[in-house]
């Protein structure tokens, strides 16, 4: 009878040991699936999903969905929200960012940094950070580095006999070379005119020229405009004399009607642009001889960074496993073949600092000989933070900034009225800054 009951206990015994190893078993095949929501160019739709699939071979426990959104972008992803089935992970528009943070939207990233020593504040450029909660909490760092440059067609500055820009920061052209170099490029031959430079008047071009005059949109607290500043005046003074007074630059309107910078200075009506960073990615397969340079400086090189967020939902029911495919999404190493495609920049600093990686994403077939020294160099010497950083409400900030001067740009208003009238809008909008 005892032989009886201890076999009944052996075989309950193993029962519970291969129910317990099977149930293991199944935890531990179980996938997790989560969303990532982004958009961009077919090249980058290309590159993230094998991102995606590159990150479920390291995890296989984590299955991606990858939701590629290259229209109405913000209105899809805020429905989601408002719904209750925001993605996972996301690529998000600077607009939003900093309210959703506030608001418990997105998550604070600071825990999981705390608990992982492979992603520190110091470890990524420190332009690159989304800080709130008067810089206690960072919902993150964008997706990838950008910056504000000056790119031009090496054979329209050859035929015209001119010389190229400096690539170095500290001896860059003042406005005065700059100005005399594009009255140089800028002809007429048979009805077809080559323009010295062409540029955008939202705020991403204007900002560097502004702040190498030492001039601002705002005061360091963002609680009152600095438009009226005869610094930030004489900027945009000169800056729109391009177009109407010296008629080397084409104005919005009739820089509506051209193509992209890319064909436009392929095709050689235009010899220089101030452009963002990720141009590179049209300019290099337009197939000229392309160069890049530091912008243009008044008082002193001034290089800004600017970039959306990738950031984590605070809904997510998989806080761990998106914290992994947050830091595989932001990581040079996963996004390599973006960044030698010249469209985006690495985050962590040791990519610009260490020569073996720098060789890794600075590709000859697309970079220009310069680059290393007239972007790499300009960032990490000159770097300052485009405004979304900080300003919660940039988006109405910005618009009303880029409404307000569009007669500015056309010719019908001098600087100083403009600023006058924008700066007395401004006024109610400046709440002060989310990083202090």
């Amino acid at each position: 009878m005892r032989n009886l009951k201890r076999g009944i206990n052996s075989l309950i015994t193993a029962g519970i040991l291969i129910l317990a190893t099977i149930s293991m078993s199944a935890w531990a095949a179980e996938k997790v699936q989560l969303t990532y929501m982004f958009w961009g160019s077919p090249l980058e739709r290309e590159a993230q999903f094998k991102m995606c699939r590159d990150f479920e071979k390291v995890y296989p426990n984590i299955e991606v969905k990858a939701i590629y959104t290259p229209a109405n972008y913000q209105e899809k992803i805020s429905a989601m929200v408002a719904g209750g089935t925001p993605p996972d992970v996301a690529q998000l528009a600077e607009g939003p960012s900093l309210s959703w943070a506030r608001m418990g939207v997105v998550m604070d990233l600071i825990p999981f940094m705390e608990e992982d020593p492979e992603v520190s504040i110091e470890s990524r450029l420190p332009e690159t950070w989304y800080w709130y909660d008067k810089g206690e909490k960072t919902l993150g760092t964008n997706l990838a580095a950008e910056v504000m440059l000056l790119w031009y067609n090496k054979d329209i500055f050859d035929q015209a006999g001119v010389s190229y820009p400096p690539a170095n920061a500290d001896q860059a052209w003042t406005w005065d070379e700059f100005l005399d170099v594009a009255k140089k490029l800028t002809s007429e031959q048979k009805g077809r005119k080559t323009f010295g430079v062409a540029f955008s008047t939202w705020a991403g071009p204007l900002l560097p020229f502004i702040r190498s005059n030492e001039g601002e949109f705002f005061n360091e607290d963002v609680t009152a405009p600095l438009l009226e500043s005869p610094e930030t005046i004489e900027v945009l003074q000169k800056l729109s004399d391009l177009m109407n007074k010296h008629q080397v630059a084409p104005t919005p309107t009739q820089l509506a009607a051209f193509p992209s910078f890319a064909v436009t200075m392929q095709t050689g009506q235009v010899a220089m642009a101030v452009d963002g960073q990720w141009a590179l990615l049209d300019l290099a397969k337009a197939r000229f001889n392309l160069g890049v340079a530091p912008v243009p400086v008044f008082k002193k090189p001034v290089c800004v960074e600017l970039g959306s967020p990738n950031v984590i939902f605070s809904d997510t029911k998989h806080k761990k496993e998106s914290w992994e495919l947050y830091k595989w999404t932001t990581s040079a190493e996963s996004v390599l073949p973006v960044l030698r495609s010249g469209l985006w920049m690495p985050l962590q600093t040791k990519w610009y600092e260490e020569p073996d990686l720098l060789e890794r994403w600075i590709d000859p077939q697309t970079h220009p000989p310069e680059y290393k020294e007239a972007v790499v160099d300009y960032l990490l010497k000159y770097g300052s933070q485009y405004p979304a950083y900080y300003i919660e409400n940039w988006d109405e900030v910005q618009r009303m900034i880029e409404q307000g001067f569009s007669n500015l740009w056309l010719g019908k208003e001098d600087a100083k009225t403009a600023a006058g009238r924008i700066a007395e809008e401004l006024k109610p909008l400046l709440q002060g800054r989310t990083d202090r």
